[in-house]
C-alpha cells in the first residue's frame, strides 16, 4: 500500500548489503535526490560529452549504485544488458513501468512518427507481416535511405513491436533486460491485473507478491516480507477520507461519463456541467469554510476548460512568481509547479503536494480498448480494468496530505469530489475492504 514504507525498506536493504550493486528506477529525478539525502551512495547518469545512456553504461561498468528515471531505463540497449549481466545488479523499480506503449511515444521526431493507416498500408505492401500473437516482422529490404518509416523499421527489426488489429503499433520493452538482473523488486500497489503483470506473464517472467512491515524509528526499520492482507488498514483509512455526496455528482451517473472518450465527444453544455459541479463542491461550506490547499485533475486537454475561481494556484502569488510563470507557462520548474492546483492524473512517487487537503478527481479511467482486447484475444490474459482505474486514482489521492502518516489524524484528513459514479464506488469498495 502507498505510504507503507516501501522506499524505507529499499533503503534498508541497500544499507544492509554494501557489497552488492543496486539500480533504482523511478519516475522522477527528485526521488533519486531523496535517496542521496538519506545517505545512500547513489550516482545518476549525467551529460558529460555524450548521452545519458553513455553515462549509464560507464556507471554500470564500474559497479556503482545507480539511480535513473523510467524514461532513461526504457531506452536501454543490448550493451546495457551485457553490462548488467557482468556486474550482478539488483533492480528496484519504483512504480510500474510503461512496458507497452504506443509506438509514437517512442519515436520522438515528429517527421518519423507513424500516421493513421500506416500499419494497414505496410501490411498490404508486404513490407511487414503480423503473426497470430501480433508480433511484427519487417519483410522489406534493408536500406540506409532516410525515409518516413526508418525509425519504425529499426524498432521492428529489434523484435520489440506489436501490431493490433492491423491498426495500432505498440512498442514492447525487451524482456531479456529483466533476466540480466540478479533480483528485481517492483515497488507498486494493486499490481496484479495490470499491463505490466500481463507483460511478465506472456514472457514467462514469474514473480512473488510481497509486503512491507516494520515501524519508523525501530531498530530494524522497514523491511520486505511475505504478502500480508491489508483489509483492516484500508478500513481504518475511511476516517481520513470524506467523499462528497450531493447533486454535483449527477454529471457522472453514467458508467462511461468523464472518460477520455466522453470528454472528446462532449458538447459545451456537458463541459459546463462538469465545471458547475466542480464549483458547487468548492463552495460547499465544509470545504470553503477552511483554507485548505486544493489539488484537482482532469485530462490535460481539459485543464483550461474546467478551471473555476480559486482552482489555479494554491495561494496568492507574488509579482516575481507571476513573472516566473509567465516566462515558464508550463511550470517545468519544480518549485513553480508546486504552486499550481492542477496535478497530473498520472502523478506518482512524489511528495510535492502533501499539503493538499481538498481534492477533485474529474475523470473516469479505462484501458485503451485495443490493448485490453489484444491481451485477452491473443494471449488469453484478462486485464483488470476496475483495479487499474482504482490504482490510478488512489496513487493520485496519495500525493495529498493523507500520505503523511506522522501527522495527527485531523491534519491528514481530506475532502474529495469524485463525480464519476464508477470511480466513486470503486474507492468506497476499496475502503470497505472489498477485493477489486
Amino acid at each position: 500500500m502507498m505510504g507503507s514504507g516501501k522506499t524505507q525498506a529499499m533503503y534498508q536493504m541497500i544499507r544492509s548489503n554494501p557489497d552488492k550493486s543496486y539500480m533504482i528506477v523511478t519516475p522522477y529525478l527528485k526521488t533519486i535526490q531523496d535517496a542521496k539525502d538519506a545517505g545512500l551512495a547513489i550516482r545518476e547518469p549525467e551529460y558529460k560529452g555524450g548521452t545519458k545512456l553513455d553515462s549509464l553504461k560507464y556507471l554500470l561498468s564500474h559497479g556503482y549504485n545507480i539511480g535513473c528515471t523510467h524514461s532513461l531505463f526504457l531506452d536501454v540497449d543490448s550493451d546495457v544488458w551485457d553490462l548488467i549481466c557482468d556486474s550482478g545488479y539488483t533492480l528496484f523499480i519504483d512504480e510500474a513501468l510503461d512496458v507497452v506503449k504506443p509506438i509514437n511515444d517512442i519515436i520522438d521526431d515528429v517527421g518519423y512518427q507513424v500516421k493513421k493507416g500506416s500499419a494497414g498500408w505496410l501490411i498490404r505492401q508486404k513490407l511487414i507481416k503480423v503473426d497470430e500473437y501480433c508480433r511484427v516482422t519487417w519483410c522489406g529490404e534493408s536500406t540506409n535511405d532516410d525515409y518516413e518509416y526508418r525509425q519504425l523499421e529499426a524498432l521492428i527489426r529489434s523484435g520489440n513491436v506489436l501490431c493490433v488489429n492491423g491498426q495500432l503499433f505498440l512498442w514492447v520493452f525487451p524482456p531479456q533486460i529483466f533476466s540480466a538482473f540478479e533480483d528485481t523488486y517492483i515497488l507498486s500497489y494493486l499490481f496484479e491485473g495490470s499491463v505490466f503483470d500481463a507483460y511478465l506473464k506472456i514472457h514467462n517472467l514469474d514473480y512473488t507478491v510481497g509486503s512491507v512491515t516494520g515501524e519508523y524509528g525501530s531498530p530494524t526499520g522497514y523491511y520486505f516480507t511475505g504478502y500480508m492482507d491489508d483489509t483492516e488498514k484500508r478500513r481504518a483509512l475511511k476516517q481520513l477520507i470524506s467523499i462528497y455526496d450531493g447533486v454535483a455528482n449527477r454529471v457522472g451517473d453514467k458508467p462511461c461519463a468523464l472518460s477520455s472518450t466522453w470528454y472528446e465527444k462532449a458538447e459545451p453544455e456537458d463541459i459546463a456541467c462538469v465545471t458547475r459541479g466542480f464549483n458547487t463542491f468548492l463552495k460547499n461550506p465544509k470545504v470553503s469554510g477552511h483554507k485548505k490547499p486544493l489539488m484537482w485533475t482532469a485530462y490535460k486537454r481539459e485543464r483550461k476548460t474546467l478551471q473555476v475561481k480559486g482552482a489555479k494556484y494554491v495561494r496568492d502569488l507574488s509579482r516575481d512568481e507571476l513573472q516566473a510563470i509567465k516566462t515558464d507557462p508550463d511550470c517545468k520548474d519544480a518549485e513553480l509547479n508546486k504552486l499550481r492546483c492542477f496535478v497530473s492524473c498520472n502523478a506518482k512517487a512524489t511528495n510535492d503536494y502533501d499539503d493538499r487537503r481538498v481534492l477533485a478527481y474529474l475523470i473516469n479511467r479505462f484501458y485503451q480498448p485495443m490493448i485490453k482486447n489484444m491481451f485477452r484475444d491473443k494471449y488469453g490474459i484478462s486485464l483488470n480494468e476496475q483495479r487499474f482505474a482504482l490504482s490510478e486514482m488512489i496513487q493520485w489521492i496519495w500525493r495529498s496530505s493523507i500520505r503523511r502518516s506522522a501527522l495527527p489524524v485531523e491534519e491528514r484528513k481530506i475532502d474529495i469530489y469524485i463525480p464519476s459514479s464508477r470511480m466513486r464506488k470503486l474507492l468506497e469498495k476499496w475502503l470497505d475492504g472489498d477485493i477489486i
